[in-house]
């Protein structure tokens, strides 16, 4: 749209006015493409019919100029045809509407020079094919019901009285308003602290099939009071940013819009502990073509609800914020667009990914799951950036991470990619129920991950974990003893196992099992006790070198710098050490064994084991050493049967 020069801020009346009209209007003579989805083939004419307030207050007037400029054209289904512009009126009813009143029965076009209301219980209607044009820093406040259902060959503009960005305030509902806005252009509204259609009442809207465009903020601004029936099929453009939203009304954005051509593209999202997906309620956000910013308003977002991402979606979240589930997040591509086999090595196109709004290691908190043990908690085809920055208060032991699994949380991950994080990739604390972390890329971050010593079986072989700062898996070692049956897989990085945070050796009562090929590094001092009629199986093979597949070995390349293995109290069959490198033992005595009691393998107080086939190799003290009996106690000599071991 173009101003004529002799138009002033507010409009004026007679052949300028006329002028103005002109330039409303685009090509009336026939329908453009894409129109006529109703089945219409013909060019509008003005609406007619029904009694209205305004009748008798305004005089029509003939306009001569042809319609010529802009139409409603980014609508996704295709342009429409702009309404007619033959005749004019000025509206000089009264500011308040307390009574039902229609608009557009006597003229092509209603000026207005003054604001607008209308009052619940009332409804003003805007005829279809009609154009209200309204004069600088004027407005519509919905308080009741606002009807504007046009049709693609005779739509409604809501405009401005010059081509300016923000030059009218816009339509707004308020406390209870309802309405619909279908096949509807709302041009040049909205202040930069404004927007060109504001939401913020209780009552239902529906905006279909509509364009809004030439806002100097928002286009669409969605308060979390909003009941939003339907927000489909509309082009949002050409404004600073297209949609303002709470998260708790994200879902009512449908995938069909439009939302590009503004200065900044993307969905803007009130989101945190004030703006949250509620308890109890179950919300789906569809990819709407645009990244979605979770913006921090105070403190990190919450999931208290069931939230499902659909494939596609983007989500940046601002500096310092959080995702914090308590109820359930699903994050899920198609298996089938994931690898047969091995980890993801990019994402896949429909990828779900979640990163910072700035592409900066710890720029935001991450994906936290807490005290859910929903199974609809899925990871799969999800890409987790620029997390690991500074945790708020919560009063979980956590450390910084992309992701993080904490205290009493279930969880799936499957060819996800944690990159670019600072801390972890992943954080795991105790007590959680992690399924498995499958087909997943773990690189770039400072640690690949953290967990806790029973979740270590969830790791899964398929995972890459490597390219990092450190590549190894940080192993919490637990002050209590395991007392459930696992498997140490054989993955592509070393474990790390310090000593509790008391000081105690990792103690097993349960039937543990290291499979051939894994790798554990001990921390100072640390070592493993297999206690109770536990037991410990350790597998492994020879290698080409002389060395052995399987490889337990001190953090530091120093004999004596951890302690080494006990079986205590324990006759299990499965206490078998084959095929297995042991390096760097001897920190200390065992106790219940006659000293000198250092040892990489030791047994005690009625204990038995079978070491084969293993090097045992830079150590202090001896590589095997079992306690005899212990009178008047009983018999409990203990007894490790070796055979074919390289000791050195």
């Amino acid at each position: 749209m173009t101003q004529d020069n002799g138009d002033d801020a507010t409009g004026s009346t007679g052949g300028t006015r006329r002028q103005y009209l002109a330039t409303v209007g685009a090509g009336a003579a026939s329908l453009l493409a894409g129109c006529g989805g109703d089945g219409e083939t013909g060019s509008p004419t003005a609406g007619g019919g029904g009694a209205t307030a305004t009748e008798g207050v305004a005089t029509a007037t003939d306009a001569t100029d042809t319609p010529s400029g802009t139409v409603l054209s980014a609508v996704p289904s295709g342009p429409c045809q702009a309404p007619p512009t033959n005749t004019t009126t000025t509206y000089e009813g009264p500011s308040r509407i307390t009574e039902d009143t229609t608009l557009g029965t006597d003229a092509d076009v209603v000026e207005l020079d003054y604001l607008l209301s209308v009052d619940p219980g009332a409804t003003l209607t805007v005829e279809p094919g009609t154009t209200l044009s309204f004069a600088q820093g004027t407005s519509l406040s919905v308080g009741g019901t606002l009807s504007a259902s046009g049709t693609c060959s005779a739509p409604v503009f809501f405009t401005g009285r010059s081509d300016t960005r923000g030059i009218w305030g816009g339509i707004a509902f308020t406390g209870e308003g309802s309405g619909t806005l279908d096949h509807v252009l709302v041009e040049n509204a909205g202040s930069e602290d404004g927007a060109g259609v504001e939401i913020r009442s209780s009552g239902p809207v529906a905006v279909t099939n509509s364009e809004i465009r030439g806002s100097r903020n928002f286009g669409v601004s969605i308060d979390r009071r909003a009941r939003l029936e339907t927000f489909s099929g509309n082009g949002i453009t050409g404004n600073a940013e297209p949609v303002e939203v709470t998260a708790s009304n994200v879902d009512a954005i449908a995938g069909d819009n439009a939302l590009t051509g503004n200065d900044t593209d993307r969905l803007f999202v009130w989101a945190s502990t004030d703006y949250v997906v509620p308890e109890g309620e179950q919300h789906t956000w569809a990819d709407p073509g645009v990244p979605l910013y979770l913006n921090q308003n105070r403190l990190t977002f919450e999931v208290r609800g069931d939230l499902t991402l659909e494939p596609g979606i983007e989500l940046r979240v601002a500096q310092g914020n959080g995702v914090f589930v308590t109820g359930s997040l699903n994050a899920a591509v198609p298996e089938g667009d994931l690898p047969a086999e091995g980890a993801v090595e990019s994402p896949p196109a429909n990828a779900i990914t979640i990163r910072g709004a700035q592409a900066t290691p710890g720029f935001w908190e991450g994906l936290l799951y807490s005290e859910t043990k929903d199974a609809n908690n899925v990871l799969r085809g999800v890409v987790v950036r620029h997390a690991g920055g500074e945790l708020g208060g919560r009063g979980i032991y956590q450390e910084p991470a992309g992701l993080s699994v904490l205290t009493g949380s279930r969880l799936t991950v499957d060819g996800a990619i944690l990159e670019d994080n600072d801390g972890y990739g992943l954080f795991v604390n105790k007590e959680n129920e992690l399924q498995t972390v499958e087909r997943t890329r773990i690189r770039n971050n400072v640690d690949p991950a953290q967990v806790f010593f029973t979740t270590v079986p969830a790791l899964a072989t398929s995972t890459d974990y490597t390219g990092n700062e450190t590549d190894r898996i940080e192993v919490v070692n637990p002050t209590n003893p395991i007392e459930q049956s696992l498997t140490v897989p054989a993955i592509n990085v070393p474990f790390r196992l310090p000593l509790s945070d008391v000081g105690s050796l990792l103690e097993l009562v349960a039937d543990v099992t290291v499979a051939d090929g894994t790798e554990i590094h001990f921390g100072q001092d640390a070592g493993i006790d297999v206690v109770d009629g536990g037991s410990l199986t350790i597998e492994g093979s020879e290698t080409g070198d002389g060395g052995r597949s399987t490889v337990l070995r001190g953090e530091e390349a120093t004999p004596g710098f951890w302690k080494g293995i006990r079986y205590f109290d324990t006759r299990s069959q499965d206490n078998v050490v084959d095929g297995a490198e042991i390096r760097h033992t001897g920190a200390s005595n065992w106790a219940n064994i006659e000293s000198p009691s250092k040892a990489a393998v030791a047994a005690a107080v009625a204990a038995e084991a079978t070491v084969r086939n293993c090097v045992i190799a830079e150590f202090d003290g001896v590589a095997f050493k079992a306690s005899g009996n212990r009178a008047p106690a009983g018999d409990q000599t203990s007894t490790i049967t070796t055979a074919n071991n390289v000791v050195r």
